[in-house]
């Protein structure tokens, strides 16, 4: 009768603290929202280990952790045991080594290996980007994927004016040509005369002072010669049987219009 209670005991002591540890080591790891990462800890319940990963600063939920022994006193092996092993980082029978690194991550972030153990690697931060394509992202100096899509190398045809390609949605360069140069409005010249413009070194055109005549305007027949003013141009700069009348300066009047 003795021996039956003890085995009820045990079962019910069992029962409990699977139900502890379901309910509370047993959710998965959370970074949270925010991106101060900092080291921390949680119960991975495939591996029935503590690992490392890095936490937002904020959110998240219960089964996180400061420290790796506080992880294995709370979900892992129990404390007694825990006490038993020679390091704090002690887990079924394998004893993790503090480890000194040259180099240091940042937040001090560092990669565990698959024994839950600090390396000098950098466990890199969880980012929320926009999707890039075959999920080629940049690299940062410590070998974690930045926000920055990886851009495939360009094979065209031909070369760009000023070595300035198009580019796409994700920053990467296109074999399609943007211009360099920026928008001139040159001043206008009079009728039969067009503005000289000249080509800079980049091959962008600039506007002269000079004005050049028009050799291929047709020869007007209009009903007669402006009475005032003079005669209007068309768009490719050569004269029309318009007249632009050219007004004194008043508050109520336009400076010209075409009569």
């Amino acid at each position: 009768m003795k021996a039956s209670a003890v085995v009820v005991f045990v079962v019910c002591h069992l029962a409990g603290s699977s139900a502890l540890l379901a309910s509370f080591c047993s959710l998965p790891k959370e970074s949270g929202p925010c991106d101060n990462y900092k080291q921390a800890f949680y119960f991975n319940t495939d591996k029935q280990k503590c690992e490392g990963f890095p936490y937002g600063g904020c959110g998240g939920n219960s089964n996180r952790f400061n420290t790796w022994g506080e992880c294995m006193e709370r979900c892992g092996i129990p404390a007694r045991e825990l006490a038993e092993a020679t390091d704090t980082h002690a887990h079924l029978g394998h004893v993790c080594h503090e480890v000194f690194c040259m180099e240091g991550c940042p937040g001090d972030l560092y990669a565990s290996d698959e024994n839950g153990c600090q390396t000098c690697g950098c466990a890199c931060p969880q980012l929320k980007c926009l999707p890039c394509p075959n999920d080629m992202y940049m690299k940062d100096q410590y070998g974690c994927d930045t926000c920055q899509c990886e851009c495939n190398e360009l094979n065209c045809n031909d070369a760009c004016p000023g070595g300035v390609y198009a580019k796409n949605e994700f920053g990467c360069d296109l074999c399609q040509c943007e211009s360099p140069c920026p928008l001139r409005e040159c001043p206008k010249c009079p009728a039969g005369y067009t503005r000289e413009t000249l080509t800079d070194g980049e091959g962008c055109e600039y506007c002269t002072t000079n004005c050049l005549p028009v050799l291929d305007c047709p020869v007007l027949d209009c009903p007669g010669p402006c009475q005032e003013g003079e005669h209007s141009i068309d768009a490719s700069g050569c004269p029309t049987c318009d007249c632009v009348v050219v007004m004194h300066e008043s508050a109520n009047a336009p400076e010209h219009y075409v009569g």
